[in-house]
């Protein structure tokens, strides 16, 4: 089942909150065969994961099919999805946070409102576990939740309706989501052309008297806002890359990488105009994850 993103969650006792948790996505299967992970793709992780898939035998029951997202915590104790991309070469402190139970011991629970089905897997749950973790329940007013979703670095809040029935792979808007976006000043390098536009926006920030490349942006934008950014820098077309630090070499984590190939359909223009972006954090490598665009400055 799916969230739906909102800009604000809806307040009520109707609406359970939760931690959005930054990691992959799982359905865990325990059953007397052993055990499975699943992504949201149908793909098969359990050999990727094999520690939590371990973990599912905690679990006090025969068989349960569990949904939740497996997480790395950091020194903090808070979810990192960069740890997370590198568990295979190091060795993070990975948690299954459970949130929902679909099937237990051969009973669909699907259609039992959200609230059965938590109780339930709250009593099947092990008293302590290195793996296995619950995400409870957040009390608190919709606008201090999101505060302190901000101040924590957390991914955001989920909202879930308490009677919602499991409804596999539909966003119907009985579960939504917020994201606890951050938000800077770039300034535009270039551009990966589309006709009289463009697909993507690459943007930088400058270090020193170097421009620094921190991401192409392709999502956030309407027609008319494509428009006024392209009239915006059709004037300050240059035939040199004005980034100090392209092209990139290397696979990348988060799209394709701005390699040489990349930078052969790319047109740069001269670094003036800035804009304002939307992401969720700052990579290692001094990045933009999940990239969004604003306006134009």
């Amino acid at each position: 089942m799916l969230c739906k993103l909102v800009p604000e969650l809806p307040e009520g006792p109707e609406w359970e909150y939760e931690i959005k948790w930054d990691g992959y996505r799982m359905i865990g299967e325990k059953s007397p065969r052993g055990a499975r992970l699943t992504s949201r793709n149908d793909k098969i992780l359990t050999r990727s994961f094999p520690g939590v898939a371990e973990g599912l035998a905690e679990l006090k029951c025969i068989s349960a099919t569990v949904d939740g997202e497996v997480v790395a915590l950091n020194e903090e104790g808070r979810p990192d999805f960069q740890l997370l991309q590198s568990h295979r070469s190091k060795t993070p402190e990975l948690r299954f946070m459970l949130f929902d139970l679909l099937i237990l011991n051969g009973q669909d629970l699907t259609e039992f409102p959200l609230e059965a089905r938590r109780q339930a897997l709250q009593k099947i749950l092990p008293k302590s576990s290195d793996v296995i973790g619950f995400s409870r329940e957040l009390h608190g007013s919709v606008a201090s939740l999101m505060q302190q979703a901000r101040e924590l670095g957390l991914e955001g809040i989920v909202a879930k309706a308490r009677d919602s029935h499991y409804e596999a792979g539909e966003r119907s808007g009985m579960w939504l989501k917020w994201k606890a976006e951050r938000k800077d000043e770039f300034i535009v390098g270039g551009y990966v052309p589309n006709g009289r536009s463009f697909d993507e926006l690459i943007i930088g920030q400058r270090s020193g008297r170097k421009l620094k490349y921190v991401s192409s942006v392709r999502a956030g934008f309407t027609p008319v806002q494509k428009a006024r950014v392209m009239d915006s820098i059709r004037h300050l077309v240059m035939p040199a890359c004005p980034f100090s630090d392209l092209p990139e070499t290397g696979p990348s984590r988060w799209g394709r990488s701005l390699d040489e190939e990349k930078m052969l359909e790319c047109r740069w223009v001269k670094p003036r105009t800035k804009v304002e972006i939307a992401f969720v954090e700052w990579t290692a490598g001094h990045k933009l994850r999940h990239s969004r665009f604003l306006k134009l400055l």
